[in-house]
């Protein structure tokens, strides 16, 4: 029996059924979702498919060896894969409103990850990186979708945190619905649908190597990720690794969206909006490698601006900060109602609010605080710190 599929734009997938002797099936994915009809009959061997490939290379232009990865196994690598840098690759590219980005694989490492997602999907993702030494914003791949969604930010304390691994799976149209970070101290929240077994499942991570960038495809949704990857060093520092800082449970209550600066040296500048019914709005300026890090502003600035409390840094840094939280009219979940941070100088901020509702204390003592983290939405509604041990 003859057939004709006719003609298409792109063939995305060829799945093939056989045994020792012959081809005993095929069936073809072109363009966007459409799937030809099953050709010929199942024979004893199922369907195999690529679902990812690692290419390793030596320059920008130069690929040594390759491994590719099946939903059943993995093959290779083929060539040379020693001393080089692997690019990971998942998904189905190339779509007619697909949109091709590249952060680049000449970074140090990955300080930041943003993700959003809704009921379809991953509709966003954004890395920040350190090139050089300072820090990279990265752009936006996806877009923002409704308001029912949910944001996450996670906060990599590099240099001693460093991405290992990415997980996620896709759906039958190949969007990705789920994915999951991992560094060398911790595995992060999954973002999206949880994993069932009809879902295409995949990982990004090559052994004794790190990311430091991503790569891929987006519509209005995440339809493609990749990885760029460079080996770990191969021989212990000459000096000591810095402590990892302590991240203290906030004080409030979640509302709005959640945000982690993550942590840092220490803090120099700290800007407070302040409204009539509590905190609008709180941004910090950080110290990192003797570098200025600016953070994003946590809240909405009001037409009176913000009050900005400038430490004498790097000999003068927070200890502590105090502050209230309450219920008011107008807001579901409590508000942050006043504040006043305390450095090592004996010196404290002036106060920012109205001390209203239940009071609160963050810090930890012989710590200093050197980040910070919360919710907030039009207010601030929960504040929470990251803690380092004073050293002399």
């Amino acid at each position: 029996m003859s057939w004709d599929d006719g003609s298409h734009v792109k063939v995305k997938r060829v799945q093939l059924t056989y045994d020792d002797d012959a081809i005993n099936s095929i069936q073809v994915t072109y363009d966007g979702t459409l799937q030809s009809q099953l050709r010929g009959s199942v024979g004893s061997k199922s369907a195999e498919y690529i679902t990812s490939l690692t290419a390793y290379r030596r320059t920008l232009t130069v690929i040594t060896a390759l491994t590719f990865t099946t939903n059943k196994s993995s093959y290779g690598p083929y060539g040379n894969k020693s001393e080089i840098t692997a690019i990971s690759v998942f998904g189905e590219t190339g779509g007619t409103r697909e949109t091709e980005w590249d952060d680049g694989s000449d970074h140090d490492g990955v300080t930041k990850i943003y993700v959003r997602s809704d009921a379809t999907g991953i509709q966003l993702v954004k890395f920040d990186y350190v090139k050089d030494g300072k820090p990279k914003l990265g752009a936006l791949h996806g877009v923002h979708g409704n308001s029912r969604g949910s944001t996450r930010e996670f906060a990599i304390n590099h240099p001693e945190e460093y991405l290992v691994s990415v997980e996620g799976w896709c759906d039958s149209s190949t969007v990705i619905m789920g994915i999951q970070f991992k560094t060398n101290h911790k595995t992060y929240e999954h973002m999206g649908y949880d994993f069932h077994g009809d879902d295409t499942k995949f990982d990004l991570q090559v052994q004794d190597k790190k990311i430091i960038g991503f790569h891929g495809f987006a519509t209005n949704r995440l339809t493609s990720i990749g990885a760029y990857f460079v080996p770990l060093a191969s021989t212990a520092p000459s000096v000591p690794p810095s402590p990892i800082a302590k991240k203290l449970q906030g004080e409030g209550e979640d509302g709005g969206t959640p945000w982690d600066d993550g942590a840092f040296d220490g803090v120099r500048k700290v800007h407070v909006g302040q409204f009539d019914i509590g905190i609008a709005a709180v941004k910090f300026v950080y110290d990192k490698d003797a570098a200025e890090i600016v953070g994003d502003e946590h809240g909405k600035r009001t037409l009176a601006g913000n009050d900005v409390f400038v430490l004498d840094y790097p000999s003068e840094y927070i200890i502590e900060v105090k502050g209230t939280y309450e219920k008011v009219i107008g807001s579901k979940a409590m508000v942050i109602s006043m504040l006043k941070f305390t450095t090592n100088k004996n010196r404290t901020s002036e106060q920012f609010g109205i001390e209203s509702g239940k009071a609160f204390t963050l810090g930890e003592k012989d710590h200093k605080i050197v980040g910070f983290h919360g919710s907030a939405e039009k207010l601030l509604h929960k504040l929470g710190v990251y803690v380092l041990p004073i050293t002399k």
